[in-house]
């Protein structure tokens, strides 16, 4: 994040630099990507698009292993031995990354405030990914890593005087719960 003068928004924290893959895209090609990582770093998310651009999901590495096993009981994944679980596995890197992505994902837009994104990458959801899609006219134009978000708040509660910020909530109270 740079120094600027006005509210951070989400253009300002936003990074340009992101991978993305086609919805229809064979999950082998997904998997490639996410198995290329620097060492000693966790493989992030992909940003699957449709054919015009628009956003369609997050493909993530448990998105994707979860698609691997859809054919076997969690359950009973324990007792299998590998060639069983191997054969469970079998074809299912061929279909499209369409069935495996995660389809409701936090969206921002460029204009929206530290504040709005934090309550959005605090909300529950049933699955956490490391970043926020940035959309303008629902094309993706950055993603914002919620480590950028936390660190903008505590570098401006810092900075706000010595007795920090108080951020507003819905609930009238003056904490922003998780």
């Amino acid at each position: 994040m740079s120094s600027h003068e006005g509210p951070i928004t989400a253009r300002c924290l936003m990074r340009t630099t992101f991978r993305t893959i086609a919805a229809d895209r064979p999950l082998h090609e997904a998997k490639d990507y996410l198995l290329d990582f620097p060492d000693k770093q966790s493989p992030l998310p992909l940003v699957v698009v449709h054919g015009d651009g628009s956003l369609a999901g997050l493909l993530t590495p448990v998105a994707l292993f979860r698609a691997l096993l859809r054919k076997v009981r969690l359950e009973e994944i324990h007792t299998l031995a590998e060639p069983e679980l191997l054969a469970a596995m079998d074809g299912q890197l061929d279909m499209p990354v369409s069935e495996a992505m995660m389809r409701e994902v936090p969206r921002a837009y460029p204009d929206d405030r530290l504040v709005a994104l934090m309550k959005l990458n605090s909300e529950r959801r049933e699955h956490r990914v490391e970043f926020t899609p940035v959309l303008e006219n629902e094309t993706v134009i950055g993603i914002i890593y919620i480590t950028d978000i936390f660190h903008a708040a505590a570098s401006l509660a810092l900075t706000h005087e010595t007795e920090g910020i108080i951020l507003p909530s819905d609930k009238g109270d003056d904490e922003i719960g998780h």
